[in-house]
């Protein structure tokens, strides 16, 4: 059985991102990426600024049990991130409440998340990995 790691930062070129990160969650969830869209366990938020608002929709996700048992995966692409959207996010990573993978995507990764710092790091290609999550 795969393990996967609990969150992802993947940076760079946006499209590309987006492809790696499907690649992985068509593994989790043992779907092919053509069904993902009607998949119930996987959500894609699409935003220019993730705010609270955003994470709290996410937290309140993340916490129900997922419908076909092997996890809630979700995307957030995003440009900007507020402080109290990231804290609150960061909340819900180390406490999701079920099974639930998170892919952050982003152009750039300077100034991601103030927390990145606290863990420890693994570069995977060109992309960071934390054991416990995201980066």
């Amino acid at each position: 059985m795969k393990s996967f790691h609990h969150g992802y930062l993947l940076t760079g070129d946006i499209e590309q991102a987006k492809e790696e990160a499907l690649k992985i969650i068509c593994d989790i969830l043992g779907a092919a990426k053509q069904n993902l869209s009607t998949n119930p366990d996987f959500c894609f938020l699409q935003t220019p600024l993730f705010s609270i608002k955003d994470a709290r929709t996410v937290r309140e996700n993340a916490s129900r049990k997922s419908f076909l048992g092997k996890g809630r995966v979700f995307i957030i692409e995003s440009a900007n991130i507020t402080a109290e959207a990231s804290n609150a996010l960061l909340k819900t990573m180390e406490e999701p409440g079920g099974l639930s993978y998170f892919f952050i995507i982003r152009r750039w990764s300077i100034l991601v998340f103030i927390f990145i710092t606290s863990f420890s790091l693994n570069h995977c290609g060109h992309h960071w990995q934390s054991s416990f999550g995201l980066l």
